[in-house]
């Protein structure tokens, strides 16, 4: 799986923690995320999830795609789009040696 390569490794880590420091500005939200419920922490910090949500960011902000099926919805999921610079350096560094090694 791609979302669990070595060279991903970089990026998933930048994801969670720039996703942690979303939660931390947001502490009902932490809260609600850190319940028994299907979409908690867990759910949005695994490394398939963080591919997804990556794989969207590089699509969206990086490669300037706007169209509904890859938009995330900014007001009910939008701290599972973290704003952070090296984060999204690395995902189109990532992205962009991925879709050149598939092509």
């Amino acid at each position: 799986k791609a979302s669990r390569s070595y060279g991903f490794q970089k990026t998933l880590e930048l994801y969670r923690s720039s996703l942690e420091a979303e939660l931390d500005k947001d502490p009902v939200l932490r809260k609600i995320l850190e319940g028994k419920g299907k979409f908690n922490k867990e759910y949005y910090l695994q490394s398939s999830e963080c591919f997804a949500r990556c794989g969207e960011i590089y699509l969206v902000r990086i490669c300037g795609i706007d169209n509904s099926i890859v938009k995330p919805d900014e007001q009910t999921s939008g701290f599972a789009y973290p704003r952070n610079k090296e984060l999204e350096e690395s995902i189109k560094e990532y992205f962009d040696a991925f879709l050149n090694r598939t092509i």
